[in-house]
């Protein structure tokens, strides 16, 4: 069995509300193959995890998903969700490895500087870092609106800036596939 059907059967499992299930398909999923292709699977699995708040298990998937060949959804999916569970340091942290690992991901690059557009008890919120880590972002594909739509909404919310934000917001829209500028 190719551990991409399984995961299929999972994520129908998944959507059809079904998580014993799909439980199920993702375990069937990571056992079919080799460790370096069950990294999708694993990933799947975290997040589904994660939905469910089940936050050891998720980030224990997650963790086991990064040593796969094909991992930066891995860590993207990670770092995201630590920032959502509230370990601002660790998403960061993740994220920054992430960065390192994965230089030309503008995914992962726009992901790094919008850890840095939140806060927690142990960390502030670092508006002037997050500036220059989406610049990085922007750099790496200057057609990612992630980018700009994060970036904006940091310098609206945080810097207090609407001029830059409504700017930035108009740059992701000509950045768009479908703007012709």
């Amino acid at each position: 069995r190719a551990p991409n059907t399984l995961v299929a059967l999972a994520r129908l499992a998944e959507g059809e509300g079904d998580v014993s299930a799909a439980r199920q398909w993702y375990k069937l999923g990571v056992a079919s193959g080799n460790f370096r292709d069950c990294g999708p699977a694993l990933t799947a699995w975290a997040i589904l995890e994660a939905k469910q708040g089940n936050e050891g298990v998720s980030r224990d998937l997650f963790q086991k998903s990064l040593k796969g060949a094909k991992s930066r959804f891995a860590w993207l999916s990670l770092g995201t969700w630590e920032l959502r569970w509230g370990n601002v340091d660790q998403g960061r942290e993740v994220l920054r490895e992430a960065c390192e690992l994965f230089p030309a991901d503008a995914a992962i690059a726009q992901g790094y500087a919008n850890a840095f557009t939140k806060s927690s008890e142990s960390c502030e919120a670092d508006m002037d870092h997050a500036r220059d880590l989406f610049e990085r972002a922007v750099e790496v594909d200057d057609k990612h609106q992630h980018a700009y739509h994060n970036w904006a909404m940091g310098e609206w919310l945080l810097a207090k800036d609407v001029d830059r934000a409504r700017e930035l917001f108009q740059q992701g829209i000509w950045s768009g596939p479908t703007s012709a500028q």
